[in-house]
């Protein structure tokens, strides 16, 4: 695990190191949560993108919909953060090519079954 402060130092990171998961607050000063996801988005399609956010109103929570991967509100309790990590890495781990993961992962949403 790395931890960076602030969204500009999380990109930087993302440039230099392939990562596995961002883990980013929604609510941050000069890059918010929405806009460091998708830059992620674009620059690292392969990375799981989640947020944590103490915000839930329905136009914040519509915005990370093709962003986020995964959306958890704060307060959060360290077991179920770590059990959604565990969830996305598993995931990532299911023997998908890097190609085809980073188009899936790339996607701004999925389809409904």
């Amino acid at each position: 695990m790395t931890f960076l402060d602030g969204g500009a130092a999380a990109l930087d990171h993302i440039e230099k190191q392939e990562t596995d998961i961002v883990v980013s607050d929604f609510r941050m000063p000069e890059i918010d949560g929405a806009q460091l996801l998708e830059a992620v988005r674009l620059r690292s399609p392969g990375t799981a993108r989640l947020v944590l956010s103490g915000n839930t109103e329905g136009r914040d929570l519509l915005g990370l919909a093709g962003i986020a991967h995964q959306v958890l509100g704060k307060p959060c309790r360290p077991d179920g953060l770590a059990q959604r990590l565990q969830h996305l890495l598993t995931a990532r781990a299911a023997g998908l090519s890097p190609p085809l993961r980073n188009a899936v992962s790339g996607l701004p949403s999925l389809p409904c079954a």
